[in-house]
């Protein structure tokens, strides 16, 4: 990942992704909003405790520095979990925006509609994005342990290989931080072990 400056505030950007000029994508980090501390300040998360109206002033900075209309935006509540959402014509309807996701439940989005913007939350787990230049599909999914151990990487990849036909994709994979950072379940290597 290369880690350009816009207006001010770091983003990350997937460098082989940036050769598409019909893809635009970012990797925010907690920096460049107004949430005070402990939030500090690029909060975009209603559950933390932070006030609503400094969330919402973060997400209109967001779209004013990446360049995209909030009403474009399409949100999962995520649950470290592994299932897939399909986001086309028939599941979403241009709206006016609010904090509410559009979907709940879902770690992993695939998304047909152009001109939308589709937004996953990764803290310390790993964003992964998947795009097919041909037919112009996007997939992002977020994965933590749970969902790595779900297999949620090829749960997207069969649901763009079933809804769309897809055949070739680009992916691109954030570096997750180092395995001995964590305080992970017991189970842990029992469940990567029976997986290897």
């Amino acid at each position: 990942m290369i880690q350009r400056r816009i207006q001010g505030a770091p983003f990350f950007f997937f460098e082989k992704l940036l050769a598409f000029d019909e893809l635009r994508h970012a990797v925010a980090t907690r920096l460049g909003g107004v949430s005070p501390e402990p939030y500090n300040t690029l909060n975009l998360c209603l559950r933390t405790g932070d006030e609503a109206q400094n969330i919402l002033r973060n997400y209109r900075l967001l779209g004013r520095i990446l360049q995209f209309n909030l009403s474009t935006l399409i949100c999962s509540r995520q649950v470290h979990g592994y299932k897939v959402a399909i986001i086309d014509n028939s599941s979403t309807k241009n709206k006016s925006f609010t904090l509410k996701p559009a979907v709940s439940g879902f770690d992993a989005m695939v998304l047909s509609k152009k001109n939308f913007t589709a937004m996953i939350k990764i803290a310390d787990c790993v964003p992964i994005m998947f795009f097919d230049p041909v037919k112009k599909i996007v997939a992002i999914a977020h994965a933590g342990w749970r969902g790595t151990l779900g297999e949620i990487a090829q749960k997207t990849v069969k649901a763009m290989v079933h809804r769309y036909g897809w055949r070739y994709t680009r992916v691109q994979v954030r570096r997750s931080r180092e395995y001995q950072c964590y305080n992970l379940p017991e189970q842990w290597d029992r469940c990567t072990e029976a997986r290897a």
